[in-house]
């Protein structure tokens, strides 16, 4: 018997936000820009731009690409087991404590069963309002509690 108010399993179908893409492409700009324009030798400009250009490229292979292969789909049960849609495939996964939840903005980690580590970052144009709202609540109020425990027996691999 489940001791979470919550009596139906969050679902959410996160799709690409381009939101995140515009945000990111501007903040990565604006840093070439000021490495270009600053006041420095040549050498140090050319180090600010690779830094820019290297933090772009992080920020494109770990946020931006695997949201544009394919929408995420994540399954918080009632009883706070996470499932997550990997790779074709649906897996087990626990919350990475803490969930940052902004009224904009909620960020966190799951990990899978085999260690990886999955960052999922939720701006509202990933989501209707509505499940927007109820992931942000729902990590608010449960995600504070200590990790679950993995899934056993069937239906544990859906």
């Amino acid at each position: 018997m489940s001791s979470t108010p919550y009596a139906a399993p969050l679902r959410l179908d996160l799709g690409p936000s381009l939101l995140l893409i515009g945000l990111l492409a501007a903040g990565h700009g604006a840093a070439l820009v000021v490495a270009a324009a600053a006041p420095v030798a040549l050498w140090v400009r050319g180090l600010l731009a690779l830094a820019a250009l290297g933090s772009a490229m992080d920020a494109w292979r770990r946020c931006l690409a695997p949201m544009l292969g394919a929408s995420l789909e994540l399954v918080w049960d009632a009883d706070g087991v996470w499932r997550i849609r990997w790779q074709g495939h649906w897996q087990p996964a626990r919350l990475s404590a803490p969930a940052h939840v902004r009224r904009h903005l909620v960020l966190f980690t799951l990990v899978l069963k085999d260690g990886r580590r999955v960052p999922v970052v939720v701006l509202p144009d990933r989501l209707d309002p509505d499940s927007f709202r109820r992931l942000r609540v729902r990590l608010k109020l449960e995600a504070g509690g200590p990790p679950r425990h993995w899934p056993e027996g069937p239906g544990s691999g859906r």
